[in-house]
């Protein structure tokens, strides 16, 4: 079915980029998206629950800010595992790599 949405402009930015870093068309990510979002949904009313509190902001606004999602974007590429335990090994390569290095030299001239 086609339908229009009225977007943020950023919130569109943020959708674009991460369907392209992830190797989808924007309508597959949104999609999976709603899916996932009526699934939870589904879940919390199933077990009782209710729905999000209203201080609980989206990801996308959590984090937008978090220094860590800046140096991320360096290197997520399309295609990418998400596997939590390739995420910390891949995070510890890079570590060691770029800033422990650093690290030792600032030691080193104090």
């Amino acid at each position: 079915m086609r339908t229009t949405l009225d977007l943020p402009d950023e919130t569109f930015r943020q959708l674009k980029a991460r369907a392209a870093l992830s190797g989808l068309k924007l309508k597959d990510l949104v999609t999976q998206f709603i899916e996932r979002g009526l699934a939870e949904s589904q879940a919390r009313a199933a077990s009782g629950g209710t729905t999000a509190p209203d201080d609980a902001a989206p990801a996308s606004t959590r984090f937008d800010h978090a220094p860590w999602v800046e140096m991320a974007r360096h290197y997520v590429k399309p295609g990418m595992s998400h596997d939590m335990d390739e995420i910390r090994t891949a995070i510890a390569q890079g570590w060691e790599t770029e800033v422990a290095p650093k690290c030792e030299v600032a030691d080193a001239n104090e």
